[in-house]
C-alpha cells in the first residue's frame, strides 16, 4: 500500500469530520433556535447546513476516488485499519474513530433538531386549524348593483325626486 496515498486519505477522512461537527454545531444551534422562536435563526442555520452538506458531498466524492485509486473501493470505514500501512494503523484507528464519534453526535444533534422542528409544525397546523374554526363565514361579494339594491341611498327612500 503506498503510505503517501493512504496519508492523503486520511486527511480527507479528517476534513469530513470536521464538516461533520460544523454541521452538529449548526444542528444545536437550530435546536436553540427553534426553542426561542427565532425562524430567522432557523432560516439561516438551515442555509448554512446546505452549504456544508454540499462541501460534504464533495468531500465524500473524494475519498471514493481515494479509496479506488487505492483499490479499497468497497472496503468500509470499520475495515479501513486491516489494509492500512504498518506505520499508520494506530492514526488510522485514531481518525475512524473520530469520524465515527462525530457522525454519531451529528444524528443525535439532528434528531433532536427536527423532533423540535415536527411539534412546531403540528403546533402550527392546529393553530390554524382552529383559526379556520373560528373564522366567521364570510359573504360573497354582491355585485356593485346589487349593493346599490340592497342599499338605501342616503335620504331613506329609494327614490328622491323633487317635483
Amino acid at each position: 500500500m503506498d503510505q503517501a496515498l493512504f496519508e492523503a486519505y486520511l486527511k480527507i477522512l479528517r476534513e469530513e469530520a470536521k464538516i461533520i461537527r460544523q454541521l452538529t454545531d449548526l444542528e444545536q444551534r437550530k435546536l436553540a433556535d427553534v426553542r426561542a422562536d427565532n425562524v430567522k435563526g432557523v432560516d439561516d442555520c438551515i442555509r448554512q447546513e446546505q452549504v456544508l452538506s454540499l462541501s460534504l458531498r464533495g468531500q465524500e466524492q473524494r475519498r471514493e476516488n481515494a479509496l479506488a485509486a487505492m483499490g479499497l473501493k468497497s472496503i468500509p470505514l470499520s475495515g479501513l485499519v486491516a489494509h492500512a500501512p504498518d506505520a499508520l494503523r494506530m492514526e488510522t484507528v485514531a481518525v475512524a474513530n473520530d469520524l465515527t464519534a462525530a457522525y454519531e453526535t451529528y444524528r443525535s444533534a439532528s434528531g433532536a433538531a427536527r423532533s423540535a422542528l415536527e411539534r412546531v409544525l403540528h403546533q402550527v397546523d392546529r393553530m390554524l386549524a382552529a383559526a379556520k374554526q373560528e373564522a366567521p363565514q364570510a359573504r360573497p361579494a354582491a355585485h356593485p348593483r346589487q349593493r346599490e339594491a340592497e342599499e338605501p341611498p342616503v335620504g331613506g327612500h329609494g327614490a328622491d325626486f323633487k317635483a
